[in-house]
């Protein structure tokens, strides 16, 4: 099956991209991986690697360099060590190349590999943070695309991140979609499901239609208690989402 683009994507793995030639250039830290030798070199390099647990960062960047630089381009050992020099890039204050890094990790593997995708998610979340709503909505809208229903702990958080930024710009059209979208394709995910309601009726409560509201509050309502009727996990997914919420109090308090 041909692999669609994401929205934005191009843009998002330019930069990506940009960004990971200082990763692979910083003078401070290993050279930049440029030979590939094998899949048992790679597994050999990632353990040693591995041992390094409590290293200095730059340490361990060194070491999950030299794991990608014996890791082909289809090999997931190379995924996971740019996924972990990531994380000690970030560590070391290098946030910038960091999200270059987990950008560049979401970018390897199967189209719908459930680590390709969390991979993306990380790197949505790091955009995020850095406020690059573009950058951001790129990666989510790519793992709610690959991942659809079959991957509904990956492609959940994700449309909960498309509703943060819809909600930043006051898109209501947008979130009525994803509250849609999220039904459609995570129904299990109730807290996904809740949080999407909670911004949408926000929204609307902000401008002043207390009715648009409280209909979302209903929903919200019906929703949490048909998950108490499920009981176990759901109950208690749902449990931990109600007391996140900002509209059941914000109703309340007006």
């Amino acid at each position: 099956m041909t692999r669609p683009p994401p929205l934005a994507a191009p843009t998002c793995r330019a930069r990506a991209a940009a960004l990971l030639v200082t990763l692979c250039t910083t003078a401070t830290l290993a050279s930049s991986p440029c030979a590939v030798a094998g899949p048992r070199e790679a597994r050999e390099r990632w353990r040693e690697a591995q041992a390094l647990d409590g290293a200095p960062w730059r340490e361990r960047v060194a070491a999950f360099r030299a794991v990608r630089r014996e890791a082909g381009a289809t090999d997931p050992y190379g995924a996971r060590a740019l996924a972990a020099e990531a994380r000690a890039l970030r560590e070391g204050g290098r946030v910038a190349v960091a999200a270059a890094a987990e950008a560049q990790a979401a970018t390897r593997g199967p189209w719908r590999d459930p680590d390709r995708l969390a991979h993306a998610l990380t790197a949505a979340r790091a955009l995020g943070a850095e406020e690059d709503a573009t950058g951001a909505e790129a990666w989510f809208v790519e793992v709610v695309e690959a991942g659809g229903a079959t991957t509904p702990a990956r492609t959940g958080p994700a449309l909960e991140g498309l509703g943060r930024l819809a909600a930043d710009r006051g898109d209501e059209g947008a979130l009525a979609a994803l509250v849609e979208r999220a039904d459609r394709l995570v129904p299990d995910r109730v807290d996904t499901r809740l949080v999407l309601r909670d911004r949408l009726g926000m929204r609307a409560l902000r401008r002043g239609d207390r009715p648009g509201a409280e209909r979302m509050l209903a929903a919200q309502r019906r929703l949490y208690a048909l998950a108490r009727r499920e009981g176990g996990l759901l109950e208690r997914i749902a449990s931990r989402a109600w007391l996140s919420l900002a509209l059941p109090p914000a109703l309340d308090a007006r």
